[in-house]
């Protein structure tokens, strides 16, 4: 039997998520929310040509914009509960991996009854993006 091990990053920083993937990340997540779609649309740019241009493989998430991830040519997009899960399945189709953010239980199982690839768990930790 093989083991795989998936290697996981998250990062508002085109360096950092470079440097994750230079040391074997094989996934990383642009979660920017500065609310500033061009400065975002620009990191996404420059995160999927380092992809082109690198001969290790890796998958591109990008966090709450599907239209957006369809545009710049990412390998998914990941969605929090405000986004409604059937909705960005809609703009990125079949091909594009969907993750969603849960915080229990019950949202997990219902995120998966909807079809979603993966979910996350959290946090675990009070965050400065996420107050209370």
């Amino acid at each position: 039997m093989q083991t795989t091990h998936q290697i996981y990053a998250v990062s508002d920083s085109v360096d950092v998520l470079i440097k994750a993937v230079n040391d074997g990340a094989t996934t990383i997540q642009l979660r920017d929310k500065s609310g500033n779609q061009e400065t975002i649309r620009t990191k996404a740019k420059e995160l999927v040509a380092f992809k082109v241009s690198q001969p290790r493989d890796f998958t591109f998430i990008l966090n709450d914009d599907p239209t957006l991830a369809v545009e710049v040519g990412a390998d998914g997009v990941h969605i929090g509960q405000d986004y409604p899960t059937q909705k960005a399945r809609e703009i990125i189709g079949s091909k594009l991996i969907l993750g969603k953010s849960t915080h229990s239980l019950e949202q997990g199982l219902a995120a998966q009854a909807e079809g979603v690839d993966y979910i996350s768990v959290g946090p675990v930790f009070p965050t400065p993006t996420k107050p209370g």
